[in-house]
């Protein structure tokens, strides 16, 4: 059994909705952390026999704009591979892309049809990209590697003096099928207080 937990922290949220409020237009652009995974065993109460769950573990720690909407993807679920890794090579090498975000304003934070295809096709090049050079922890464990998607959207008020943000994120299960996953928000430094509020997004 495979189950994923991600985080992203407090820093790294509050400059991904700075850039997206204060963008001209809608945005995109992809997702830089670190990936780990864990094999938790637990013992049944009678006899010998335990069970295994392996825990993916993603943390967002950044992000790099790639531009309006369609900067590396065409019309269906095309993506332009040259312009996919070049992006991607701008990634710092002690890090590793996670995942790609999408910003629109006006609309519902659930992902669309297309973006449901490309993101199966980005989950494919990333794993692709990262095979030879730096595999994803999960891929020696024997567990498809995990890439996110979170969906952003704003809200503004009659008079501009609120703006609100809804997000969803996603992740591809074991069926290829794309499906909301829960993340966490937290601070860089892990101590009793730093933990945020639970962030509740509309759409979850």
């Amino acid at each position: 059994m495979c189950s994923v937990d991600s985080v992203i922290y407090g820093p790294s949220l509050s400059s991904l909705l700075y850039e997206c409020a204060s963008s001209k237009h809608d945005i995109e652009g992809f997702l830089i952390g670190s990936t780990t995974v864990e094999l938790n065993k637990q013992r049944e109460d009678f006899g010998d026999i335990t069970s295994q769950d392996m825990v993916t573990k993603i943390g967002v720690e950044g992000f790099l704009p790639s531009g309006r909407l369609h900067s590396f993807y065409g019309a269906g679920d095309h993506l332009d591979v040259d312009r996919f890794r070049k992006i991607v090579k701008e990634c710092p090498e002690d890090k590793r892309v996670v995942g790609w975000f999408r910003f629109r304003r006006g609309v519902s934070a659930r992902p669309s049809l297309q973006e449901k295809a490309i993101h199966r096709r980005v989950a494919s090049e990333l794993a692709a990209c990262y095979e030879s050079t730096n595999p994803s922890p999960s891929v020696a464990a024997g567990v498809p590697p995990v890439s996110l998607f979170i969906v952003l959207s704003r809200e503004i008020d009659y008079n501009a003096c609120t703006h609100s943000f809804d997000y969803s994120v996603y992740c591809l299960d074991n069926m290829q099928k794309l499906t909301p996953l829960a993340i966490r928000i937290s601070n860089l430094i892990q101590s009793s207080v730093t933990e945020y509020e639970q962030f509740e997004a509309l759409s979850a």
